[in-house]
């Protein structure tokens, strides 16, 4: 196990095994939690990821929306909050050195149980932070009229206004 980090260890989200980073932020653990931080959220059947820095020293706050609430995640120690943003940035495409301005992007994930896509946003706040909110969006096929649990009445009903 690694060094304690700065208020606490990070833990993997799934495992609670706790999380080490190298010195530089954006190393394999960095890229390991971005992927954590997504399959967590597809797993928890969340519509939205939200990453938000509160300042140098506090560490970064991450929210996934479930059903219209937010969940905490662990919290990202303060030292690499940049690594973590910056990482989403770079998966997106935005560009990456301008803090000032929103931004949007695209992120295609490959995972073990398929591929998803989530539409990024980047959001300028107080002391050149930036936040950053996902959208998950359905990359499968559209549920079949038949499997939406509508009882046999309204069916033929909803196929008959069709």
């Amino acid at each position: 196990m690694g060094p304690q980090q700065p208020g606490g260890p990070l833990y993997d989200i799934r495992e609670q095994a706790p999380i080490t980073f190298g010195a530089g932020g954006e190393d394999s653990s960095v890229i390991q939690m971005v992927q954590r931080i997504i399959e967590e959220a597809v797993e928890r059947g969340s519509s939205d990821i939200h990453v938000e820095p509160y300042g140098r020293s506090s560490p970064t706050v991450v929210r996934l929306s479930v059903d219209g609430d937010c969940q905490k995640c662990p919290e990202i120690p303060a030292p690499h909050r940049n690594a973590l943003v910056q990482r989403f940035k770079t998966r997106a495409k935005p560009h990456i050195s301008e803090r000032r301005k929103p931004q949007d992007g695209k992120i295609r994930f490959k995972y073990s149980k398929g591929v998803i896509e989530l539409r990024v946003a980047t959001i300028p706040t107080a002391n050149s932070n930036e936040d950053v909110v996902m959208r998950i969006l359905a990359a499968s096929k559209p549920l079949p009229i038949e499997k939406m649990g509508f009882s046999e009445d309204n069916l033929s009903r909803f196929k008959e206004i069709l």
